[in-house]
């Protein structure tokens, strides 16, 4: 989908964060219906989206600090007649190689193997909120959505502002994410991302006019107003987009503060924060509900800054409100964004006092902001007025020549006037280890994009990799003076494939025609007996993890097939890497019939893994009545 980017006054700045990592405690959890008794420990391999300054420096806190973990907990659900209900906890510890505050992090949990498929939920530094609550609610089959809306943070106290003093006094930022999988013998690894529950506000003079914005105002303070003092940890799912949200989730009783919260001490300004021009990492706050409309009064219910600093010679600061608008309406802040107040114009005094401020519209202060929506965008750079950002800073393709189109995007707003240069382009594509540019093994298109267009971009490996070990290119997009590098990795593992075919057993030739994604099961006479058919299903390579398990068709009712050999959990496939199975339509009566009710669907889900790449298939069965 094509992301719009914009400028805009009065808005704000924003991007997704996701973040991961472990703690150790002790093991904690019910027993689940068919457990298998056994437990085992697996890696949570988890990539962080970030964005960096052109020229990197320390914050009060920066990305290490905000990455930080310093607990995290596991809670598994299961699914019970379409609800999930909780099955058991264990706490993690952090992997042996992972890297504090990367990019990537890996840390080690304990999981249970089970038939059925497992929602897993990762909470970090949630402090023992997790814990507590897991032990308040006494092994009870409590539904996903009630389990994961107890748990809340909560400051100290109203006037409290988040702990953020510097890299190493400073409170880590809670964490929420989620991931699906059946966990068997052979599950070894899985990943999840995370979305900080907190958002993040920065201030600053427009760097492309700072000279003149410096000789008429100084920055000086800050003044948060109706914040929250509790927050809820894990977003309701209603208001989750895949990395991102969509709205706000309150705490069931939210505490409003009017503050305001003050921002005005050296450590607010330090580094990348500058005094008197810019004032970032300091300032993080739950999510807020916008007030319905702009009317005088919802406005002071309206999450807002007030910006206080010198007006030319003045000796006295002035103040300034700035609300959170776009087309006109307040916004909700939303966990896991980013918002930077870029003044632009400061062309007078403001008000006496942060709270006559507060009380009245914004006057004599321009703030054009640029605003993107970089779902997906992982890794972002900024030089303070354009930005250059990509999916994904490293990927990994398997050993067999093949076109990857949907692993990298890349967007930028660079589009400076009367410049002949707009937009990004490759800069470079060079092998790590001859050095040759371009790289004769790859290939990558398109070459360059237009700003604000978001272009997913072909990365294609052109040979098959013989030889003998892994081989590294590096991609350079460019946009004017920023970069942005892109590791290619080509291993020496192959990508797995699951094929499905026609099988007859007995026929001349029983294995037929590759099937087109639904098995047809037709009858017309429901006296009869079903008749039923054949596949096989095909794996490379052979010796692989192959797991099959089957699900409902929405809108259709559910009655399972049945299968010779059963067809779910871990699939035995004979050396080839062949699994044969029959398949039988379920039964249906002239009542059904009768009563409309007489099509029957269910799809099966196939998944192999092969290294860091898994495929996953499915299968339509439907038993269709022919009049």
């Amino acid at each position: 989908m094509i992301k719009k980017v914009c400028k805009l006054a009065l808005s704000a700045i924003v991007f997704s964060w996701v973040a991961f990592s472990c703690i150790d405690e002790t093991n904690n959890g019910k027993t689940p219906d068919n457990f298998s008794g056994e437990e085992k420990e697996i890696i949570f391999s988890i990539k962080i989206p970030s964005i960096t300054e052109e020229t990197p420096q320390l914050r009060s806190i920066d990305l290490d600090q905000e990455n930080t973990i310093k607990t995290i907990d596991l809670v598994a659900f299961r699914k019970d007649n379409n609800v999930s209900v909780f099955n058991y906890y264990y706490p993690g510890i952090l992997a042996s190689d992972n890297t504090p505050g990367a990019t990537t992090q890996n840390c080690r949990v304990k999981v249970r193997m089970a038939s059925y498929e497992q929602e897993l939920v990762i909470i970090t530094n949630a402090g023992t909120v997790v814990s507590d609550l897991v032990k308040s609610n006494n092994g009870q089959n409590t539904s996903k959505e009630d389990f994961l809306a107890k748990l809340e943070y909560s400051l100290p106290k109203a006037g409290n502002t988040w702990n953020a003093v510097s890299a190493s006094n400073f409170d880590a930022l809670p964490m929420w994410g989620e991931t699906s999988a059946t966990v068997t013998s052979k599950t070894t690894q899985l990943s999840a991302s995370l979305l900080r529950m907190l958002a993040k506000i920065d201030v600053q003079l427009d760097p492309a006019n700072l000279t003149a914005l410096k000789s008429v105002f100084k920055l000086k303070s800050i003044n948060l107003y109706n914040t929250l003092t509790n927050g809820r940890i894990a977003p309701n799912s209603a208001n989750v987009r895949g990395d991102s949200v969509i709205a706000p989730s309150l705490p069931t009783i939210p505490g409003k503060y009017l503050g305001p919260l003050l921002y005005n001490k050296a450590s607010d300004f330090s580094s990348p924060g500058v005094v008197d021009v810019a004032m970032k990492g300091a300032i993080y706050l739950f999510e807020t509900k916008a007030p319905a409309d702009t009317s005088a009064l919802n406005a002071l219910d309206a999450t807002c800054v007030v910006v206080g600093g010198l007006y030319g010679a003045d000796t006295e600061q002035s103040y300034y409100r700035v609300d959170f608008l776009k087309n006109d309406k307040f916004q909700d802040i939303l966990r896991n964004h980013r918002y930077l107040l870029n003044i632009v114009s400061v062309t007078g005094r403001g008000y006496q006092t942060p709270d006559e401020a507060y009380r009245n519209r914004a006057v004599n202060m321009g703030v054009n902001i640029l605003v993107w929506n970089d779902n997906g965008m992982t890794d972002i750079t900024f030089d303070g007025q354009w930005y250059l950002s990509v999916s994904a800073h490293s990927i990994s393709l398997p050993r067999t020549a093949e076109s990857d189109v949907t692993s990298l995007s890349v967007l930028t707003d660079y589009n400076p006037f009367g410049s002949s240069t707009k937009g990004w382009y490759v800069k470079s594509i060079t092998d790590s280890a001859t050095h040759v540019n371009p790289a004769p093994w790859l290939m990558v298109s398109p070459m360059s994009g237009a700003p604000n267009e978001l272009k997913n971009v072909e990365i294609q490996t052109l040979s098959d990799n013989n030889t003998g070990k892994d081989r590294v290119a590096t991609i350079v997009f460019a946009a004017g003076r920023l970069e942005y590098p892109v590791t290619i990795r080509q291993t020496l593992i192959d990508r797995p494939t699951i094929t499905l075919n026609y099988w007859m057993p007995g026929a001349t030739y029983p294995v037929g025609a590759v099937i087109p994604g639904e098995l047809v099961f037709s009858f017309s006479d429901p006296n009869s007996a079903a008749v039923p058919q054949g596949f096989r299903v095909a794996v490379t390579p052979g010796m692989i993890t192959f797991i099959a398990y089957r699900t409902d068709v929405p809108g259709y009712k559910y009655v399972a097939f049945d299968f010779a050999p059963p067809v779910t959990g871990v699939i035995s496939t004979d050396p080839n890497g062949y699994f044969y199975t029959m398949a039988s339509p379920p039964k249906v009566t002239m009542a059904d019939i009768t009563g409309g009710s007489y099509n029957r669907e269910e799809q099966l889900v196939f998944q192999a893994t092969n290294g860091p790449y898994t495929v996953t298939k499915t299968l339509l069965l439907k038993h269709v009545y022919i009049p």
